[in-house]
């Protein structure tokens, strides 16, 4: 167990068991409240300490990745990742039950063409386009994963991922709309000549539409985000994939003029046993309640990149999304 440097904040970080010589049984210290679990490609357990009845949990779903354009002398650039959602809840408990936290990770970002992968946790796939002749290296941004935490196999929290970018006309600063988190999450942003996926809804549980023109990226679906289109022509496109959430958002689509949409956002869920809720969007790359101490630059969506072209003069690689965070607090008895 170790501990996360954060000034004038005491956070004991869950990160695997220490070997403590002596008898051989290595003693279990007591938590010390907030317990913060990261990113760790799978789950992980909280149980909950004697005396508590009532746990209050926030957290973060994971961004999506930037795209990539290279369009060397040309003005055109990848688009950035939307950022995950937030939410926060009390949920009562029963000291001594063990709970399980999923935490999201981000949309993965490429600048070679290449497939993206989505975020664990129901990212969906940004592809590549591969070498354009006229626009050079381009492939779509992963989608981010959800965050969630769960009793035995129902989800009591979950927070939607970020959908990831695309590429735009020009620029460098754009950022995907498409983040995750509300009930109801954002469509992705459209480029010229496409649309972006729509987010996942959590009541009814729909995923979100997949973004069309030329071609028409994947519905999102329960959990997770769709995948974005490609299209390989004379010019070629790649777009963003959906976050993952209760339900997915959905993947980007590809337009006639050689830009992709960015991927919808993924929806949030709460349990009806959950206590004052709330799920607030960010905007853009930025997460809401980025501002936390314990937020430490999670569920923020990654860069858009692209090649040396009319609006720069330097190449700069696609971001991956950031991944998501966990965090459990309570009054100790």
């Amino acid at each position: 167990m170790s501990f996360i440097d954060i000034p004038g904040v005491n956070v004991q970080h869950r990160a695997g068991n220490l070997f403590f010589p002596g008898d051989g049984v290595p003693p279990i210290p007591p938590l010390v409240p907030p317990v913060v679990y990261d990113f760790v490609d799978g789950t992980e357990t909280f149980t909950v300490p004697a005396g508590v009845t009532l746990i209050s949990v926030y957290g973060w779903g994971g961004g999506g990745a930037g795209g990539f354009m290279e369009a060397t002398g040309r003005d055109g650039a990848g688009m950035g990742g939307a950022c995950g959602g937030y939410s926060s809840c009390d949920i009562p408990v029963t000291p001594g039950e063990v709970l399980t936290v999923s935490v999201a990770g981000g949309g993965v970002a490429n600048s070679l063409g290449l497939d993206s992968d989505g975020g664990f946790n129901g990212g969906g796939l940004g592809p590549g386009a591969g070498n354009s002749p006229n626009y050079g290296l381009q492939n779509g941004g992963g989608g981010g994963g959800y965050s969630a935490i769960l009793r035995g196999t129902d989800f009591l929290m979950l927070i939607g991922g970020g959908g990831g970018g695309g590429q735009i006309d020009g620029g460098s600063e754009n950022y995907n709309d498409g983040v995750g988190g509300l009930l109801s999450s954002a469509a992705g942003s459209g480029s010229t000549g496409c649309f972006g996926g729509t987010g996942g809804n959590t009541s009814p549980r729909t995923g979100g539409n997949p973004g069309t023109n030329i071609t028409t990226g994947t519905f999102g679906s329960d959990l997770l985000g769709g995948d974005g289109s490609v299209f390989i022509a004379v010019n070629y496109g790649a777009a963003g994939g959906g976050g993952g959430g209760y339900a997915g958002g959905g993947g980007g689509g590809v337009g006639n003029n050689v830009t992709g949409a960015g991927g919808g956002g993924g929806s949030s869920y709460f349990d009806v046993s959950c206590l004052n809720l709330v799920t607030t969007a960010g905007v853009k790359q930025t997460p809401a309640n980025s501002g936390d101490p314990l937020n430490d630059g999670k569920g923020f969506g990654g860069i858009g990149g692209y090649g040396v072209g009319v609006h720069s003069p330097t190449p700069l690689n696609a971001g991956s999304g950031a991944d998501g965070r966990i965090v459990i607090d309570w009054v100790v008895p």
